[in-house]
């Protein structure tokens, strides 16, 4: 969408659902991004499990051993 005369292609969402947001509105933000086409949709949570059906991919960064690994979990 256009954002201050600019076209942008890409939404970041941190942490949105964390303690904020109940059944309902979860299923109704997920309705949204299920309809958001050529957007890039990133979703930052702990709960990542609630977006595996909506993501092309998932990706699970760990802290293993003072470093941070990322693999690709769906």
């Amino acid at each position: 969408g256009l954002r201050s005369s600019i076209s942008t292609n890409i939404l970041i969402l941190d942490e949105f659902t964390n303690g904020v947001i109940d059944t309902d509105g979860f299923i109704a933000v997920n309705s949204i991004l299920a309809s958001l086409q050529h957007t890039n949709i990133i979703v930052i949570s702990h709960d990542w499990e609630q977006f595996t059906e909506l993501a092309d991919k998932n990706y699970l960064l760990e802290k293993i051993n003072g470093f941070t690994k990322i693999r690709q979990v769906g």
